[in-house]
């Protein structure tokens, strides 16, 4: 045997290399000292203990399982130490050690040839730094890289950490942006270099300025100095991983203070005091972040306060003659409140002189003023009533395609497909196109089956055939008086059949009729069920077999019934 002995760093790396090659057939039944040379298929665990599956090399069907413990000492091709991380698929590995009984070659070094170590030295700068990993990433000066990519550099116990005046640091001194000189192994396989040394040149980091916005979710206090929290939703400049890195809290939460040099201010730049920012509203900060992750507010704007020049649709709902506000219930189904004032104008057509009084419910009209964002008030400098004549009734027939929601009042949408009368003049009225018209409903409108019987709208599906009677006014907007669902009607009578299927989940069933016809029945709590011989029958008395005679609300496209009474009339022989 001989040994090789490589001096590396500041101790001795000792590898065993045998002149004498042993065939692994031959080794396994063998204590001596053997070396097998082959590529690296597969590693069982990141973690030590290991098994290492290799291909020798020359017989490319011939493979070796290899042992590593903590025992084991990894090297690189330069004779590196290294660590069973550095080890990757497809490298050539030098194996060093004994097989033991069951045919495993127990490592005593591993030397990765494939695994190239240079010894560099490089300056940049600190961009971030991860305290759990010992690891911060430098960003070089021209000259290292040409794409001058930044590194990761790996701080451990044997790493010396000094500043430029001398003084000994440790990791948790190591700030960001600051300039530092590393030297140490580089790795270009994982970009990663292992610093022997580490020479900071102490510079006090500069406030770095930037501006957030998002949600103000918490107020420390009414007076100043305070913090604000906020829910971030924007950045600007974006966030950076110079500055995510300052952050002590997720990018998307962030916590500064404000005090008597921050100007607060509404929406229009008038300044507001600490007190009137409230938890909910949407702000826009400008600040500085310190080296420490520290936020200090030069600016904080109030988007929820302020007034801003607005100009509003729709029409009249209600009217306050004492104290001279109206609501109006804009184009969108949305409401706001409209507030006058002494030099309101008034514009109502077929009147030379107009005053508040002539504003009436019903009236179309179009406001213009200033909007107070957070008490949702437009004082009106100039209000017009567009209505010249009165609404004009007509029908409408077409597919439901949309619903504001299923409580009144509500807006639906519907893809036309006939109108009566013929539109003529009033179809400069509708909002293109003529196909698609959205109306209101209220508690005025009559909502009917095909057949006449009144539901509501939650017997209403998307895709429903519907008929719309109702009025337009001169500004397009449209309040049905009658809306008719063709794909639905109410049974007069019970419609009788044999219970086929039942879902427990859905509550519902399905039965066929004598004449073959298949429906669903969907049952509510309710629901009125009659089972014979049961006194409070639910769901669960309802089993397949039973003739029942189900009477509801019945949707011709997809035959479902919205039960209001289930009466069984036969039952199986097993309840």
């Amino acid at each position: 045997m001989k040994y090789l002995i490589h001096k590396a760093g500041s101790g001795l790396l000792v590898m065993l290399l045998s002149l004498a090659m042993i065939s692994p057939a031959m080794a396994q039944s063998s204590t001596q000292l053997t070396l097998v040379t082959g590529k690296l298929i597969s590693v069982n665990s990141t973690t030590l203990p290991a098994q290492l599956t290799l291909q020798v090399k020359g017989q490319a069907t011939t493979t070796v399982v290899v042992g590593v413990s903590d025992k084991t000492i990894f090297l690189s091709h330069s004779f590196e130490k290294v660590s069973l991380s550095s080890l990757m698929t497809g490298d050539t590995l030098q194996v060093f050690g004994r097989y033991d009984e069951n045919g495993i070659l127990q490592a005593l070094s591993v030397k990765d040839q494939s695994l190239k170590l240079k010894h560099r030295t490089l300056t940049g700068t600190i961009s971030t730094i991860e305290p759990f990993d010992m690891t911060f990433t430098l960003s070089p000066r021209a000259g290292f890289s040409s794409k001058l990519l930044p590194v990761v550099v790996q701080v451990t116990s044997n790493t010396k950490i000094m500043s430029t005046n001398g003084k000994t640091l440790s990791f948790s001194d190591l700030k960001f942006s600051e300039q530092a000189t590393v030297t140490g192994m580089f790795n270009s396989r994982t970009n990663i270099l292992v610093a022997s040394h580490v020479r900071v040149k102490v510079t006090k980091p500069q406030p770095l300025p930037f501006s957030l916005r998002g949600e103000l979710t918490a107020i420390s206090s009414t007076t100043l100095p305070a913090s604000l929290t906020m829910e971030v939703t924007g950045v600007l400049p974006p966030l950076t991983g110079s500055l995510r890195s300052l952050l002590a809290q997720p990018v998307n939460m962030v916590t500064f203070k404000v005090d008597s040099n921050t100007k607060i201010t509404e929406t229009s730049g008038a300044t507001i005091t600490l007190a009137d920012l409230k938890v909910g509203d949407d702000i826009v900060m400008q600040g500085n972040i310190d080296a420490g992750g520290n936020i200090t507010a030069t600016t904080v704007r109030d988007n929820s306060v302020g007034v801003v020049s607005s100009t509003a649709k729709g029409n009249v709902q209600s009217v306050d003659p004492f104290d001279q506000t109206f609501v109006l219930v804009k184009d969108d189904g949305s409401t706001m409140n409209v507030a006058v004032h002494g030099s309101t104008i008034f514009n109502v057509p077929g009147m030379t002189t107009s005053v508040f009084a002539d504003i009436k419910v019903g009236d179309n009209v179009r406001v213009e003023g200033a909007l107070n964002t957070r008490t949702n008030v437009l004082t009106a400098n100039i209000i017009t009533v567009l209505n010249v004549s009165q609404p004009l009734p007509f029908s409408f027939k077409g597919k439901l395609t949309a619903m504001s929601g299923r409580t009144l009042p509500a807006m639906l949408t519907v893809e036309v497909s006939d109108i009566l009368p013929p539109l003529n003049g009033m179809s400069v009225l509708l909002a293109p196109p003529i196909n698609s018209v959205t109306f209101r409903v209220d508690a005025n409108t009559d909502l009917t089956s095909k057949n006449g019987v009144g539901i509501d709208l939650g017997n209403f599906t998307l895709g429903d055939t519907l008929v719309v009677q109702g009025n337009m006014g001169s500004g397009g907007n449209i309040t049905a008086t009658l809306v008719r669902d063709d794909s639905v009607v109410t049974t007069a009578g019970p419609i009788s059949g044999s219970i086929q299927t039942i879902n427990t989940t859905t509550q519902s069933f399905i039965f066929r009729t004598s004449t073959g016809a298949v429906y669903t029945a969907q049952v509510y709590g309710d629901t009125q069920l009659i089972v014979p011989g049961v006194s409070n029958p639910t769901f669960a008395n309802l089993h397949v077999g039973n003739m029942v005679g189900v009477e509801g609300v019945l949707n011709l496209d997809n035959s479902v019934i919205q039960s209001g009474k289930v009466t069984v009339t036969a039952t199986t022989t097993t309840q």
